[in-house]
């Protein structure tokens, strides 16, 4: 059973917001649920749940909503169901809701997504596994502490997704005083699904040759998103101008290729 244990992950989040509780012990082997469904259709699938403590739980499912912050960093905000635009928390149903888990013990959960005859491009939500952790001292208080762990639901409507991104501007700061490069970049999503740009850049001189590689800040955003992301690079590089070319992974065998002019003075 050890060997099983570290297969089961999660999005935690625990619902006090306070320093240290102890350690939420449910998982699942379904961080994400990803799938592509025609319109009228339904997809179906199970979650394993899994108890890693010490002792029992009592297990409590149900969905809620997300969206990604305004940083575009991948980091999430959390709202009740049927709240945000791009909502397939409605299309969602989940058996059982509610049941007890032992230690060691893994529970198999069913879920069902029914996507509407009418949708176009994806949707999402998130389902929850919430348990008591009991009261724990916080600070000299004592607190009553729940933690839950999800499954990300990322639903396509198969064959009504358009994959667009756009980068509109980047904007770069030549090192100097110490500090390293930085580079500005503006991202928009311009389709109906989350794109997530995973970048590199190149610093290229007028002869070609290449004097630096490496990742940029990857970039995660929902349909109409628009985010600002900053690298810094801390190499250096001589007096001069220099092609700076970024490129960005969209995933399905689509990129975005954006070159500037970078002047070291």
């Amino acid at each position: 059973m050890k060997k099983l244990i570290g297969m089961f992950t999660g999005v935690f989040i625990f619902l006090v917001t306070m320093t240290s509780v102890n350690a939420l012990t449910v998982g699942t082997d379904s961080p994400k649920i990803k799938a592509s469904v025609k319109p009228g259709e339904t997809s179906s699938g199970v979650i394993k749940v899994n108890n890693g403590g010490n002792k029992p739980a009592k297990v409590t499912a149900y969905i809620s909503d997300w969206i990604y912050k305004p940083e575009g960093d991948g980091n999430k905000v959390f709202s009740p169901p049927a709240t945000t635009p791009l909502s397939c928390a409605k299309w969602i149903n989940v058996f059982p809701t509610e049941f007890d888990l032992y230690p060691d013990e893994i529970r198999s959960i069913n879920y069902t997504i029914t996507v509407p005859a009418e949708a176009t491009g994806g949707h999402y939500a998130v389902i929850f596994f919430e348990t008591d952790l009991g009261v724990q001292d916080i600070k000299g208080m004592a607190v009553k502490v729940k933690g839950r762990v999800g499954s990300l639901v990322y639903i396509e409507s198969q064959g009504h997704v358009t994959r667009i991104g756009e980068v509109t501007e980047v904007k770069t700061v030549a090192p100097q005083g110490g500090n390293p490069l930085t580079m500005e970049v503006d991202f928009i999503n311009k389709g109906n699904v989350d794109l997530t740009a995973k970048g590199t850049f190149h610093i290229i001189d007028s002869e070609g040759n290449i004097y630096a590689r490496d990742k940029l800040e990857e970039m995660y955003t929902l349909p109409g998103d628009a985010v600002k992301r900053t690298t810094s690079w801390s190499g250096t590089l001589e007096k001069g101008e220099y092609d700076l070319i970024l490129t960005y992974d969209l995933g399905n065998n689509q990129s975005i290729i954006k070159e500037t002019k970078l002047v070291i003075p």
